[in-house]
């Protein structure tokens, strides 16, 4: 086993006979085991970001069977954006030394635990693999892989946020271009929407935009502007609703229902879904008007019934 000690003793043999042997101590030595204690870590730096901690413990056995006669020389660490680390997917590859302190005991020398602050452009909710190796004199050890993901997302797929009353969004159609959308009470052409649940979104092309109504079999694509996006606050943006054809409004009876897609590319396993429901206003009908034969007590008030 490593840090085991042997006599080795050799010895010539010719046809005179065996000459007078040699013997050595010697000491098995190997590279070191694998087993650094690598924890992660998340914290808010001072831009009120998060950010990626990797702290680490040596290994068992750094060469001679314990974690200190024999030095670490260095350890290398790295970042990748998938599990092969091939060299498209790496973002980071550094050396570092353990810290030295040549007056401590021994036992003490380096100086434990050691830490890497990950500076490197993460993106907030995807996954990351972590991969550190000990080197000492002999070589380099095993690598350790974790895999984890950079800001954990706490549900399991995306849910839009919309006020009980908007759901489903109600959309009146005006005219082949116009539509009042009604949220809270209130008219607009577009709707605020917020998705909680999904990785940040940093372009629009990273997100899908999809919508159908599945009685008339029409399809569309939506318009959208990404507003904001990070894991903890959630993803904000601007909808556009598509304007269904009046062919298309005719196949559906009203209140024509429609459902809304938002898919995470290239992460098709985060969706989120939302309704709508268009409807035309009724023309308006005359059922009443005071006064009928003009003004009352000289004012000018007219009151109808609609």
């Amino acid at each position: 086993a490593s840090g085991d000690f042997v006599t080795a003793t050799l010895w010539a043999v010719n046809v005179a006979g065996r000459g007078e042997n040699r013997s050595d101590g010697l000491r098995f030595a190997v590279v070191p085991s694998a087993d650094v204690g690598v924890v992660y870590s998340e914290y808010t730096n001072s831009s009120g970001l998060p950010q990626a901690v990797l702290t680490w413990r040596p290994p068992s056995d750094t060469g001679y069977g314990d974690n200190y006669t024999v030095p670490v020389d260095s350890y290398r660490l790295e970042v990748a954006r998938c599990a092969s680390f091939a060299p498209r997917c790496v973002i980071l590859d550094t050396e570092r030394a353990p810290r030295q302190n040549a007056t401590a005991p021994l036992t003490t020398q380096e100086q434990y635990p050691m830490q890497l602050f990950i500076t490197v452009d993460q993106q907030e909710g995807y996954p990351y693999w972590y991969r550190v190796t000990s080197t000492n004199f002999w070589g380099d050890s095993a690598a350790r892989v974790l895999r984890r993901d950079f800001v954990r997302i706490i549900s399991n797929n995306g849910i839009v946020d919309l006020p009980d009353s908007t759901v489903p969004i109600p959309i009146a159609i005006v005219d082949a271009e116009t539509v009042h959308i009604w949220i809270d009470g209130a008219i607009s052409t577009s709707v605020a929407m917020h998705i909680s649940g999904f990785p940040q979104i940093r372009y629009p092309f990273n997100l899908e935009a999809g919508f159908s109504i599945p009685s008339a079999g029409w399809t569309a694509t939506p318009s959208f502007t990404l507003i904001s996006s990070n894991v903890p606050l959630g993803t904000s943006l601007d909808l556009a609703p598509p304007v269904p054809p009046q062919e298309v409004l005719d196949r559906c009876s009203q209140p024509c229902f429609g459902r809304g897609t938002w898919t995470v590319l290239p992460m098709p396993s985060r969706t989120a879904q939302y309704q709508v429901y268009y409807f035309t206003y009724p023309d308006a009908v005359l059922t009443g008007m005071a006064p009928s034969q003009g003004p009352i007590g000289g004012g000018n008030t007219i009151r109808i019934k609609m």
